[in-house]
C-alpha cells in the first residue's frame, strides 16, 4: 500500500518503533540490547528494502547502544557488577525467552501499521524473510555470547535511561531541518536563478529559508510523469520574494545555461560520496556537469548509508508501474512497447559538488570519512 514514503517518514516511523521497543521491555545487558535491535530492524529493512534511511536508523541506534555502554563503563569501572533487577524488584516486563514471542507480535503490529505498504510489491512477493518471533527464537537473545571481543554482557542500571535520552536527540535532529536551513543564505544570494527537480520537502524549506532575506529566480523541472514538481512551484510561488517558473523536463538542458545553481535532494548518501536519488535527478546532473553549473546537494544526516552503489542493486532496478508513463487505454498496439519506470537514479560523485546536511558543508570525498561518526564497521551489514 506503500503508506509511507520518502526518507523522512520512514526514518522517524523507524525511531518511534525502535524507542517503543526498547521503552517497553527491559534488558539484560547492551548485548541483549543490540540483538533485539538487529532481529526488528531485518524485519523492517525487509519490510521496505529500497528506503534505505531504515537499515541508516537501525544501525544509528546500535551505535548510541554502543555509546552508552562505553559510557557506562568508564563511569562505574568494567569490574564493577551490578545486579540485573528480578521481576520483583522493577517495574515493567522482562524480555526473557518465554516473553520474546511478546515482543514480536507488539513489534509485527507497530510494522504492520506503519510500513507494510512502504515495500515495493515486488520486494513482498519475493521476502522469503521468517517472521520477527522466529527469528528472536534463532538469535536465543538471552544467550550470554556477546557479539563482538568487548564484553556487552554486563547489566547496567542506567543503559537503558541513556540509550531512550540518545534516541530522542536522534529523533529531533531527523525532525528539525531548520539547522539545514540556516544555511540557505550562504548558497543562495540574491539575483540567482536556480534550478531543482520535482518535490522535496526539505528542498521546500531551504528554498523558504532563502527567499526570507534573499530575491531570486526559481525553475521547477515538473519530474514527469509523477509531475512532482508542481507541487513545489504552487508552494513557493506563495513566497512574494521567489519568482517561480515551472518547465517540461525536455527543457532542462536548453536553460542550464543561465542557471547559477541546481540545488537537490537525494534519498541516500552513499559511501562513496554519490547519491541515489529519484528518477530523473541523474539527467540534471549530467547537463549541469557539462556547462559547469554547481550542483548543492541537501540532505539530512541520516541518509548516509555505509554502503555503495553496487550493494543496492534490489533499490536500483526497481520499476514502478508503466501506467504513469504509459496509460493503459492508451491508442497503441501495447504488444510491440516496452515500458520501463525506474523509481531511482544513481548519481556519481563527480556530478556533485557539495552536500547541505545539520553537520555542516561537505564535499563528496569526505562523506567516507563521515561513517565513523554514525556507525560501527560491524553494523554495516545487518542483513
Amino acid at each position: 500500500r506503500r503508506q509511507l514514503s520518502g526518507a523522512h517518514q520512514c526514518a522517524k516511523a523507524t525511531i518511534e518503533i525502535l524507542r517503543n521497543l526498547l521503552g517497553r521491555y527491559n534488558f539484560s545487558s547492551a548485548d541483549h540490547m543490540m540483538k533485539v535491535v538487529r532481529a526488528v530492524g531485518r524485519e523492517l529493512i525487509a519490510a521496505a528494502p529500497s528506503e534505505l534511511t531504515i537499515g541508516n536508523l537501525v544501525r544509528r541506534v546500535l551505535f548510541l547502544i554502543r555509546e552508552e555502554h562505553a559510557g557506562q563503563v568508564k563511569e562505574f569501572g568494567a569490574g564493577m557488577v551490578q545486579v540485573f533487577p528480578t521481576k520483583r524488584d522493577r517495574s515493567g516486563s522482562n524480555m526473557s525467552n518465554g516473553d520474546a514471542s511478546a515482543a514480536a507480535a507488539a513489534a509485527n503490529n507497530v510494522l504492520a501499521q506503519s510500513l507494510a505498504g512502504s515495500g515495493s510489491d515486488q520486494a513482498h512477493s519475493q521476502s522469503s524473510a521468517a517472521p520477527l518471533e522466529s527469528i528472536l527464537d534463532q538469535l536465543n537473545i538471552q544467550s550470554s555470547s556477546s557479539i563482538n571481543a568487548e564484553d556487552f554482557t554486563r547489566y547496567y542500571a542506567g543503559l537503558k535511561g541513556n540509550v531512550i535520552g540518545a534516541i530522542n536527540e536522534l529523533y529531533n535532529e531527523i525532525d528539525n531541518v531548520a539547522v539545514i536551513c540556516q544555511r540557505a543564505q550562504e548558497h543562495i544570494h540574491t539575483g540567482e536563478l536556480i534550478l531543482t527537480y520535482g518535490y522535496s520537502r526539505i528542498v521546500e524549506q531551504f528554498l523558504k529559508a532563502a527567499g526570507a532575506k534573499r530575491k531570486f529566480q526559481l525553475v521547477v523541472a515538473e519530474s514527469n510523469p509523477g509531475l512532482d514538481g508542481h507541487k513545489l512551484a504552487q508552494s513557493l510561488s506563495k513566497v512574494p520574494s521567489i519568482g517561480v517558473t515551472l518547465i517540461p523536463d525536455s527543457n532542462i538542458y536548453a536553460l542550464m545555461a543561465r542557471v547559477n545553481k541546481v540545488i537537490l535532494s537525494p534519498n541516500a548518501v552513499t559511501a562513496d560520496g554519490g547519491a541515489i536519488c529519484p528518477s530523473g535527478m541523474l539527467m540534471v546532473c549530467i547537463a549541469a556537469k557539462e556547462l559547469s553549473v554547481p550542483v548543492v546537494c541537501v540532505t539530512g544526516a541520516f541518509t548516509l548509508t555505509p554502503l555503495f552503489a553496487h550493494n543496492q542493486s534490489s533499490v536500483l532496478n526497481q520499476l514502478l508501474s508503466p501506467a504513469d508513463a504509459l496509460p493503459y487505454n492508451a491508442n497503441i498496439n501495447v504488444n510491440n512497447v516496452e515500458v520501463n519506470h525506474p523509481a531511482f537514479d544513481y548519481v556519481p560523485p563527480d556530478l556533485i559538488s557539495l552536500y547541505v546536511t545539520n553537520d555542516g558543508n561537505q564535499l563528496p570525498s569526505y562523506v567516507f570519512r563521515q561513517l565513523s561518526e554514525y556507525y560501527h564497521p560491524q553494523d554495516y551489514y545487518i542483513l
